[in-house]
């Protein structure tokens, strides 16, 4: 038995790898990320592909634990910036994922603040 931790996004969500067409950066990254083991995966990987609402069921329990670990962690552009995608979400986006969502929820409620930047 393969730990879903080793499968790839495409195969947990019965994929075929995409084609990055057309070829921007972003699909080519998404491409890649859907490949890489989850255990693989950065939370910039996570972010992206929460950004384009691809895998969520998958995705979001992942995000929920690295922010509980970090709120304020910076991906890529900003400190919380993989916080920030996620509260972009709706209702239905997390439809899939009740248990990431109340914990989600309960992370706002309690969000610490942001610690400046030198």
């Amino acid at each position: 038995m393969i730990d879903m931790d080793e499968r790839t996004l495409n195969e947990i969500l019965g994929l075929e790898p995409l084609a990055p067409e057309p070829d921007t950066y972003v699909i080519r990254t998404a491409a890649r990320a859907m490949q890489k083991a989850l255990c693989d995966l950065t939370a910039e990987d996570i972010r992206l592909l929460i950004g384009q609402r691809i895998g969520l069921r998958v995705l979001l329990p992942l995000a929920v634990g690295i922010l509980r670990e970090d709120p304020w962690i910076m991906t890529c552009y900003y400190p919380g910036d993989l916080l920030e995608v996620c509260r972009r979400l709706n209702a239905d986006d997390w439809a899939e994922c009740p248990d990431a969502s109340v914990q989600f929820q309960a992370l706002l409620k309690d969000l610490p603040p942001a610690v400046p930047e030198p």
